[in-house]
């Protein structure tokens, strides 16, 4: 199923390049259709004698009225989260989702295209004089060509930057079920499914930044052909263990096939987790760390 999201994202991507570019040479070729002179006049009857009347808190009434766009930016980068998030469950069917934390990163990438959509040609396309006034300063000019050359530009550029990182998100994702775990990383094209039996160690240990800050709790399998990947929310730095690394660890130890190599937590990071984690949290933190000691204990 993920190859049929990539080749569907992959024609979007190549198609509005293509319209945005042929929309371009539109704007130059017939420029004067865009200057929308009927348009303009009727903005300025309506706003001659208000142009001036804003909210102090404003700059001006163009910038006050540009918070209706920013909504519209909030909007598009908050749904443009969650189609990224709705693509990555869907590959899990009805199966356990891990949360990898790459939607984020198609999130910031819509949160940039969304600039250009919410408060350039949303405004546009709605063709009212509230919605001129809103682009006056935005673009710093009042003429209507020049302000769609621009905004389609900017477009086009940003959407050639971000949308790959959009596509990479909804093709990076982990999922697993009774018997193994399901991984498709950013550039790869097929899943890889890895039986529980085919894990052949497991890394456990806290990550710390220069000031020995705890950033990151990690919990990397280790695949027989030599892959690896870290399934406690990767690229998050996510400081407790998920639900799903809870599931994943007991159904390791049960198969008691593999090595677990621990780095200890130090008494420090044992007092900042009691301190900051819930009860629950702690206790399991514990007991995953010390997973060789109840090893030997039961053997």
């Amino acid at each position: 199923m993920n190859i049929v999201v990539l080749i569907v994202l992959t024609i979007i991507y190549v198609l509005l390049v293509i319209l945005t570019t042929i929309k371009l040479k539109d704007i130059k070729s017939n420029y004067k259709k865009y200057e929308e002179r009927e348009l303009i006049q009727k903005t300025k009857i309506i706003y001659t004698d208000k142009r001036y009347s804003f909210c102090r808190f404003f700059k001006s009434l163009s910038h006050q009225y540009s918070c209706v766009t920013f909504l519209f930016f909030i909007i598009i980068a908050s749904l443009g989260i969650g189609i990224i998030l709705l693509i990555n469950r869907s590959y899990a069917g009805n199966n356990e989702y891990i949360f990898m934390g790459t939607p984020l990163i198609g999130g910031l990438a819509f949160f940039f295209l969304s600039m250009p959509i919410g408060m350039g040609i949303i405004p546009l396309v709605i063709k009212k004089p509230f919605f001129v006034i809103t682009t006056l300063e935005l673009f710093n000019t009042d003429y209507r060509p020049k302000i769609y050359f621009k905004t389609y530009l900017m477009f086009l550029i940003f959407f050639i930057i971000a949308f790959p990182f959009v596509i990479l998100s909804c093709n990076n994702y982990a999922y697993y079920t009774n018997s193994g775990v399901y991984t498709n990383k950013y550039f790869q094209v097929c899943e890889t499914y890895t039986p529980y039996e085919d894990v052949s160690k497991v890394e456990i240990y806290v990550s710390h930044n220069n000031n020995n800050e705890i950033t990151a709790l990690n919990y990397i399998i280790h695949i027989n052909n030599n892959q690896s990947v870290n399934i406690n929310s990767q690229n998050m730095g996510r400081k407790v263990f998920t639900d799903s690394v809870i599931d994943i660890h007991y159904y390791l130890v049960r198969s008691n096939n593999c090595e677990f190599i621990v780095t200890p937590l130090t008494e420090d990071d044992k007092e900042i987790y009691k301190t900051k984690v819930s009860n629950e949290d702690y206790e399991n933190i514990i007991k995953i760390f010390a997973v060789n000691e109840t090893s030997e204990r039961e053997n």
